[in-house]
């Protein structure tokens, strides 16, 4: 039997919905009641991203502020696909932020995502999930890292289910059973590799580094700004390390490190001389995983946990970081 793509999305979504709802967090969010209203930015996303809202019960599509094209008429195809109602479309975003009935706002893609986005919606009051830290100017670093700083209301970039079975609590506790005194991390990625999965692969595992160093973001300010030393490893290849902030591990540099096997994955690699811990990272994250980020993040919103950006905070200075690493 073939199925088409939409129909395999919608499969695969549904089948991932099951499997993201098993843990309590969840189910303590979808047993709520009042349904949770999205105001959806377009931010250069797939149509399809609108399935995986559609795919999690107790949400609603209220507002999509329509940034380039026609995507809005794809929207409300998919929508209705999924038998729910369409959104109010807008041609500005201040316009979407006076909705009263708005409880969090999806900024759908990174294409179009600017600071200047992120830094109206959580002015505005509203919880914010992105896709993607922004790439911004030199000028415009400052902008972004004051928003996550500052921002009162939580903000969540989609990206910690792109690292495959290990998160910062993971890589800290298994620094700590490692009792080294010494560890050399390296992202080690296949030659050849297109610049966008090198820069994610090494904002995640940079961002990793920066979560386990404990250190506060005014300290992590003053590291961005310390020096990128490429240097020449064994074959002629280049090898680049970045430094990273003073911390309890023993960890100076994360190695960036070209591999010439068959694997297509990045991987992260911790190592010491009593053992080693690998970390496969992929730029396409499957429905179960970003299913379950998303409940997970609404379900904090929902609960009015106490605001905590920090790991947001890592990620855009681990991209800032990237950028400048990909541009010397």
């Amino acid at each position: 039997m073939r199925f088409s793509r939409r129909t395999f999305l919608a499969s695969s979504l549904a089948a991932g919905a099951v499997a993201a709802a098993e843990s309590p967090e969840s189910q303590w969010f979808l047993a709520k009641g009042k349904p949770v209203h999205i105001g959806l930015v377009d931010c250069g996303a797939d149509a399809d991203y609108v399935a995986l809202i559609a795919a999690i019960p107790r949400t609603k599509i209220v507002g999509l502020v329509n940034m380039h094209g026609t995507v809005a008429q794809e929207y409300m195809m998919l929508l209705s696909e999924w038998g729910r109602p369409g959104p109010k479309v807008y041609d500005n975003l201040v316009r979407m932020l006076q909705d009263s009935s708005l409880d969090v706002v999806f900024l759908a893609g990174k294409r179009l995502l600017g600071p200047s986005i992120l830094k109206r919606v959580t002015e505005a009051g509203f919880p914010v999930l992105a896709d993607w830290p922004p790439e911004v100017t030199h000028s415009e670093q400052q902008i972004v890292l004051d928003v996550l700083r500052l921002a009162e209301t939580p903000v969540h970039f989609r990206t910690d289910q792109l690292a495959e079975g290990a998160g910062i609590k993971e890589i800290r506790n298994w620094l700590v059973r490692s009792g080294a005194a010494r560890i050399q991390v390296t992202l080690v990625s296949p030659i050849g590799v297109g610049r966008e999965h090198l820069h994610t692969a090494g904002t995640l595992s940079l961002s990793a580094v920066l979560g386990v160093c404990g250190q506060p973001a005014t300290a992590l300010q003053s590291w961005l700004g310390s020096t990128l030393r490429p240097i020449n490893s064994g074959g002629g290849r280049k090898l680049a390390k970045i430094s990273v902030p003073d911390n309890p591990y023993g960890i100076e540099h994360l190695y960036l490190r070209p591999y010439g096997g068959h694997s297509k994955l990045a991987r992260l690699l911790l190592e010491h001389r009593g053992g080693s811990l690998e970390i496969p990272i992929s730029d396409v994250a499957n429905p179960q995983d970003s299913l379950r980020t998303t409940i997970r993040f609404l379900s904090r919103v929902t609960s009015q946990l106490p605001v905590d950006n920090s790991d947001s905070l890592h990620l855009q200075l681990a991209s800032i970081r990237m950028q400048s690493v990909q541009t010397n």
